[in-house]
């Protein structure tokens, strides 16, 4: 485990895969934020090159929608199947949970970019408390201290682009 890094504001992990690829995933504060009903779409197709810190992916939760951006530069090889079959993946199965297998371009240069695991367990364990608090203040909790399952449809407009700007400051307008 070790080996698997994080880019900062970027939320996804890497984590080598066969020696050549790298396999790619969400990392647990962006599973901590949406609900199991989590959609990713517009994936790149088998083939594409994706340049490191564009757009990778959309996260969708009804109609609200943050973009991941992709944590290296390189060539899309594969896509988890679980895609295909409408299979949730498990975001705490890393194994189970990559959702691209990229063949990365510039790994030595653009790992000055990326945390390494011990790292990003700081950081996200600071973002979760800190949601924790912003979703304690708008009343997105339940009596036990939960997130409310329905908490993100039930946001304000005004308060998703506070989320979005407190917590995904790269998205685009």
């Amino acid at each position: 485990m070790s080996s698997l890094m994080i880019v900062p504001s970027t939320l996804s992990w890497i984590l080598p895969s066969d020696g050549e690829s790298l396999y790619v995933g969400l990392d647990n504060f962006v599973t901590a934020i949406f609900t199991s009903e989590i959609q990713i779409d517009d994936l790149p197709l088998i083939g594409t090159h994706v340049p490191q810190g564009t757009k990778i992916w959309n996260l969708k939760y009804g109609n609200r929608q943050i973009a991941q951006l992709a944590p290296v530069s390189g060539y899309v090889v594969d896509i988890n199947p679980a895609f295909g079959m409408n299979i949730p993946l498990a975001a705490n199965q890393i194994e189970k949970s990559w959702i691209l297998k990229i063949r990365p371009e510039k790994l030595k240069e653009e790992s000055n970019n990326l945390m390494k695991y011990n790292q990003a367990q700081l950081i996200n364990t600071a973002l979760k408390d800190e949601f924790f608090i912003y979703a304690q203040r708008g009343q997105y909790l339940n009596d036990g201290g939960q997130f409310d399952s329905e908490y993100l449809k039930n946001m304000s407009n005004g308060d998703w682009l506070d989320l979005i700007q407190r917590f995904f400051p790269y998205q685009e307008n």
